[in-house]
């Protein structure tokens, strides 16, 4: 996958793009990838009132999260694809008959992937415990897989809008388009 010249991966600045990337990787060894439903970024408390996690979150729709391709074969594919770019798989969980729930890795960079398989399978990604900015104010990344914006849960958090749209910075399109 050609890394974007914008968004290294080892950059420790605003964790959205991190979390975008991370997430784009992950579906990027997907086949016949039907696209997600919905997005949602939210802030997680820390142990600490000055620390917080980010975590972002994609959501399939329940039709796609009924079939195997999605519950079983991703998941399969995953467990391939993730360490091949470097990412350490770190988690795996299995229902009473073997099924998978869920698989975990994490990039060199700390951003934690979760493909979760549960009712909806959701891929989320995570950053790490880090200080909490007050002034911290972002323009959405353009949500990956398709998903429209009155499914887009993410633009809760970032009251100006898509990057691209007015005065923000970088495109108005999905950058991530597979």
């Amino acid at each position: 996958m050609e890394e974007r010249a914008d968004r290294p991966r080892g950059e420790r600045g605003d964790p959205w793009p991190r979390m975008e990337d991370a997430v784009h990787e992950t579906i990027a060894a997907l086949p016949d990838f039907p696209g997600f439903e919905t997005r949602a970024f939210g802030e997680l408390a820390g142990a600490h009132p000055d620390v917080v996690q980010y975590e972002l979150s994609y959501t399939f729709a329940l039709a796609d999260s009924a079939t195997a391709k999605v519950r079983r074969e991703y998941v399969a594919v995953l467990r391939r694809h993730l360490p091949a770019i470097g990412y350490t798989v770190h988690s795996e969980r299995f229902d009473s008959d073997g099924a998978p729930q869920a698989l975990e890795a994490a990039r060199p960079d700390g951003i934690n992937v979760w493909y979760r398989v549960l009712g909806l399978v959701s891929v989320k990604a995570q950053t790490g415990p880090m200080p909490r900015d007050p002034d911290y104010d972002p323009y959405c990344p353009p949500p990956l897989g398709g998903v429209a914006r009155e499914r887009d849960a993410a633009l809760d958090f970032c009251e100006r809008g898509y990057a691209g749209e007015g005065a923000g910075p970088g495109p108005a399109s999905d950058p991530y388009e597979l």
